[in-house]
């Protein structure tokens, strides 16, 4: 099943081709292979979490554990949950404001009555002490007549 050619022309047509198919796999396929592999690793870390990365000659961490996404999601609405509680507080907190100023409001307009009440009474007892004193130095200037009959 020569084609005419020579042992060492198809020796070298297959070394070739292999060394295409090495270098198309060191330079395409290896490396689709490892990103593949990397991000399996990192779908299945975040889903069902992992252990803390630990250098094992320093026993140093190099990243911390990572829970999985069932205890992230419990996490979460934890805070939700603490986060509504707060927004319910802020609102009454809201209402309870609105109340007192309510209050204050009409506390302050009452007060302004009582202050011109006040001093509306102040002001008449003034003009009355006057009113009499007027009257007395009237009736002292002119002495009780006495009748002679």
């Amino acid at each position: 099943m020569t084609h005419g050619l020579s042992a060492s022309a198809q020796l070298l047509i297959l070394l070739g081709g292999a060394l295409a198919v090495l270098a198309g796999w060191l330079r395409w396929v290896r490396p689709k292979i490892r990103n593949t592999r990397r991000d399996t690793v990192a779908i299945r870390d975040a889903i069902l979490g992992r252990d803390a990365i630990v250098d094992t000659i320093t026993q140093q961490e190099l990243a911390p554990a990572l829970p999985g996404i069932g205890q992230r999601m419990a996490h979460q609405e934890a805070q939700m949950q603490t986060m509504t509680e707060a927004v319910t507080q802020l609102a009454q907190t809201h209402q309870q404001m609105a109340e007192v100023r309510a209050e204050v409001k009409s506390l302050a307009g009452r007060v302004e009555k009582l202050e011109a009440g006040t001093v509306e009474r102040i002001v008449t007892r003034a003009e009355s002490a006057a009113a009499f004193r007027a009257i007395e130095a009237a009736h002292n200037s002119h002495p009780d007549e006495v009748d002679e009959s």
